[in-house]
């Protein structure tokens, strides 16, 4: 067993934790399996990729009743694992075992985990296409950026879907008044496993639309983010029907500019651009979102050849940052 062999090497260096039984003779601490001794001393060397193995090693052998809360902490790992890596193959290699571990355990296969992977996933191709807009990244990684969104869109849609059918079975059940404090709280998580999913299917088929110029992409960016903005179902979000009292929540703020920036690429550059303007007047705006505004302004107008407004809107932003300075300076 993987677990044995570590712990015959791990044990006689002895660790912190018990660092006092090295008088006594060689067993384990009383109720802690050896199995435990090795993960908890991996874990305090932050020896990730080792914690992985031991436990997928343990999870084959795994009683019934433990293999659940196995296969959450390997998941968990996995997560960590997929946004630490910066080598492509590295990356593929903790997909698959992410993948393997979900359809081997179903019972862990929870909206919380799931997203989580998909999550880390998302970030990782996130950056590589907001290099590539930069043209600092190379054509391998915009590649495995496409290939990574194309796989995870329909899966968040799916959850998203999933989510939304248990929220309106909760939501019937609450309005006849058979409630109770397990049911609010499941509804509470299927609400938010719904607008996590659909948040961030928005922005792959944002990126996918950005990549490809295909419309269909377009619209399904702004289909998604309208499960946050108040146009559910099949509908596209609409300004009109923007819940501007939510846009002090960061996500609500983003799936906003998501829109803007899925309009433009539809050809509606000046809808865009309101769809900005409303995320920037809104009250309590969270101080995360106010330095993203102006270069997604420029991004749009520079996509749309608006090379006299681009220049205006430099021009007042530079004049701005002057007044703000001579101000500062008057105050010394």
């Amino acid at each position: 067993m993987f677990a044995g062999a570590l712990l015959s090497v791990l044990i006689p260096l002895g660790t912190p934790a018990f660092a006092q039984q090295d008088a006594a003779p060689r067993s384990e601490p009383s109720g802690v399996a050896p199995a435990e001794i090795v993960t908890a001393y991996l874990q305090q060397l932050g020896l990730k990729r080792l914690q992985a193995e031991d436990l997928a090693e343990r999870l084959k052998s795994a009683p019934g009743d433990q293999r659940v809360g196995l296969a959450e902490r390997l998941a968990k790992l996995y997560v960590q694992l997929l946004t630490d890596s910066d080598d492509v193959d590295v990356r593929r290699v903790w997909e698959d075992r992410s993948r393997e571990l979900l359809h081997a355990v179903p019972e862990a296969d929870t909206y919380e985990l799931r997203l989580a992977l998909n999550r880390a996933l998302y970030i990782r191709a996130e950056d590589s296409l907001e290099r590539h807009r930069l043209r600092l990244a190379t054509q391998e990684e915009v590649a495995e950026a496409e290939r990574i969104l194309r796989g995870l869109k329909p899966q968040l849609e799916e959850i998203g879907a999933r989510s939304n059918r248990k929220v309106e079975g909760f939501e019937a059940q609450e309005e006849k008044g058979d409630t109770n404090d397990r049911m609010l709280e499941e509804m509470s998580e299927a609400r938010r496993a719904r607008s996590q999913a659909f948040y961030y299917a928005g922005w792959c088929s944002y990126y996918l639309a950005y990549l490809t110029g295909a419309d269909e992409h377009a619209a399904d960016a702004l289909k998604n983010f309208g499960w946050l903005l108040n146009s559910r179902g099949s509908r596209i979000a609409s300004i009109e029907r923007l819940p501007v009292e939510l846009l002090k929540y960061d996500h609500v703020a983003r799936a906003s500019i998501g829109c803007g920036l899925a309009s433009a690429l539809r050809g509606n550059e000046t809808l865009a651009l309101r769809w900005f303007d409303e995320v920037e007047k809104a009250e309590e705006l969270p101080e995360s979102i106010k330095p993203i505004l102006l270069p997604r302004r420029i991004t749009v107008l520079a996509g749309a050849k608006r090379w006299a407004d681009l220049e205006r809107l430099i021009r007042l932003e530079r004049n701005s940052d002057c007044l703000l300075y001579t101000s500062d300076a008057a105050d010394e």
